[in-house]
């Protein structure tokens, strides 16, 4: 990628980025002007839709000359492809969002900074849709049709455990997600971490762990409606998974429904490695809010090896210095330094204990959640 290319996109982008929901705004109007056929692809209510456009932009552009960004890009053709985009939707898109950087830097914008954005959005779009033609080519769907057939909600009414059938074997490796969505709410999908019901990896059926969010459409919805019968409807599972290729032990960090990756985790490590040992630190905010205790349960009478720790503050209006506690518990606690580590659950949870490891506590290895930076509701 032309760096003089990258640095003008860069620069105009953070102009512009002064606006912020402005330029959203002009984009879906310019967009939706020229192909109202697209209309359909977005949530009825574009409010919330406005902040993750203008993240994800900014996310690509800042980062447009770091290693991993083709692997991102090729990734998020993959994810686009439930929505059957084409070549020529993609190109409207471009259109649409060049317009509406120009619009809001009128001062800087040239023929130099227009090429630049060209050359830029052009090679994003070749790169997702590369993604997307190895994968038809593969013959892996872009969405599977899922079942609902049990649902368990906890006695918080917090967090509903849903069992689903697809309509063909899902195939998904510990610790990654899928995108979900729901008939009943056009054009909005949010990702969850999956796992096997009884940590079964010869089972079709596939495990949601959905916590209710504040505000979120999609997983008020599912606490509140899903049950048996009703049609879901999955991406292609998203993320690298994650596997420890040696017998080193291993120890887990989960939050929430975090628990749900975590437990894959934990389950194919036991599969592969019966002898590994294991730690697993579940972290609620109330002892009512381990939702998925008597898993919890079962996993410790049956591998002598693993040991569980719950942890949850004696009152729950006293949160944040429970964390700080727990924090200092990692710091302070055994070392890790011939141990690998997994770490799942809210998003400043695992960002907290993540440095707090890394600084003090080194282990052998450190993964976290891949929904860390996707985690939505």
């Amino acid at each position: 990628m032309d760096e003089r290319d990258v640095r003008l996109v860069q620069d105009s982008l953070q102009r512009a980025g002064a606006r912020g929901v402005h330029v959203v705004r002009f984009f879906y109007a310019h967009l939706f002007g020229a192909r109202p056929d697209l209309r359909r692809l977005f949530p009825a209510e574009l409010g919330e839709q406005h902040e993750r456009l203008l993240n994800a932009l900014v996310h690509v552009i800042d980062h447009l000359d770091a290693p991993g960004t083709l692997s991102y890009l090729e990734r998020l053709g993959r994810d686009h492809r439930r929505y059957g985009i084409t070549r020529s939707d993609y190109l409207s898109v471009g259109r649409s969002l060049i317009a509406s950087i120009a619009e809001h830097t009128p001062r800087t914008w040239n023929e130099d900074t227009e090429r630049a954005w060209t050359n830029v959005y052009t090679l994003a779009m070749n790169t997702m849709l590369a993604a997307v033609k190895r994968d038809n080519a593969a013959g892996i769907p872009a969405s599977w049709r899922a079942t609902v057939v049990s649902r368990r909600l906890d006695r918080t009414g917090h967090t509903v455990v849903l069992q689903a059938v697809p309509d063909q074997f899902y195939p998904f490796r510990a610790g990654q997600y899928a995108a979900v969505h729901h008939p009943e709410l056009r054009g909005i999908w949010r990702p969850y971490s999956l796992v096997r019901p009884d940590d079964d990896a010869s089972r079709g059926e596939v495990e949601l762990h959905v916590a209710r969010t504040p505000d979120g459409s999609l997983s008020t919805l599912l606490c509140d409606q899903a049950s048996p019968g009703h049609t879901l409807t999955l991406s292609a599972p998203a993320g690298d998974g994650w596997c420890a290729q040696d017998e080193a032990p291993l120890t887990v960090i989960a939050a929430g429904t975090g628990w749900a990756p975590a437990r894959a985790i934990v389950a194919e490590q036991l599969r592969r490695c019966p002898a590994r040992i294991i730690d697993v630190h579940v972290v609620a905010r109330s002892r009512d809010h381990f939702y998925d205790q008597q898993h919890l349960a079962g996993l410790e009478s049956r591998h002598r090896q693993l040991t569980c720790h719950r942890w949850y503050p004696p009152d729950p209006h006293r949160v944040r210095g429970f964390h700080d506690q727990f924090q200092q518990h990692l710091a302070e606690g055994p070392c890790l330094a011939d141990r690998h580590v997994y770490v799942a659950g809210p998003p400043a949870l695992v960002s907290t204990t993540i440095e707090t490891l890394e600084q003090r506590n080194a282990p052998r290895s450190l993964t976290h959640d891949p929904l860390l930076s996707t985690r939505q509701d």
